[in-house]
């Protein structure tokens, strides 16, 4: 019984021969593990003896972080298994830091502002600490500004935020102070093709 190739791009791609009963997790492994840039979800694609296909859902991270082997389902001759990819989340750190850019966040992974802020190598000498500002854009498109005392959150005397995938964080300074937030629109556009990876 032969097994259709096993198409993703989280995985190694071919064709594997079926001999023997195999489950879900054996597919994978014989089409060489995922990726890191496996996403949290698996199609199966299985044609219908009568004709047409049934698609066949499976939650990886059911399936590999809890353990549960509900999902684990059982590999027929002619299915497809496609892998998706996970979206790239980015942060965007702008003003007065060592290393302004686009951060790529870790999948899975909550990350504060402090955190953003270590990425961007910390402010510099001439950064307004009191005055940052943490942009986020609402589902309406439009624009919210969280302030933000960065002194406070080093000290322990203001609440280390959740940063978001698409989030903004802005350190002014006396040397960008006259730009104003309204350059903060088309930050993403400008600097999210050259993301940092940051490792975790």
């Amino acid at each position: 019984m032969r097994a259709q190739p096993v198409v993703t791009d989280a995985v190694v791609e071919g064709e594997y021969q079926i001999t023997m009963q195999l489950r879900f997790v054996d597919a994978l492994s014989l089409a060489g593990g995922l990726q890191p840039t496996a996403g949290d979800e698996a199609v199966i694609q299985r044609p219908l003896a009568g004709g047409g296909e049934e698609t066949i859902s499976v939650d990886l991270a059911k399936l590999l972080e809890t353990g549960d082997l509900s999902v684990n389902v059982l590999i027929q001759g002619g299915d497809v298994i496609h892998v998706r990819e996970r979206l790239v989340e980015t942060i965007y750190v702008v003003g007065e830091v060592t290393r302004a850019g686009a951060f790529v966040k870790p999948p899975k992974h909550d990350v504060r502002v402090s955190q953003v802020l270590a990425w961007a190598g910390g402010p510099m000498k001439t950064a307004k600490l009191s005055d940052g500002r943490l942009v986020r854009y609402n589902a309406t498109g439009g624009r919210d500004e969280v302030p933000l005392n960065i002194k406070d959150i080093f000290n322990g005397k203001a609440e280390d935020v959740f940063v978001r995938p698409n989030d903004i964080l802005f350190i002014p300074g006396s040397t960008i102070k006259t730009l104003g937030f309204g350059v903060l629109s088309a930050i993403p556009g400008t600097i999210a093709s050259i993301p940092y990876m940051i490792p975790y």
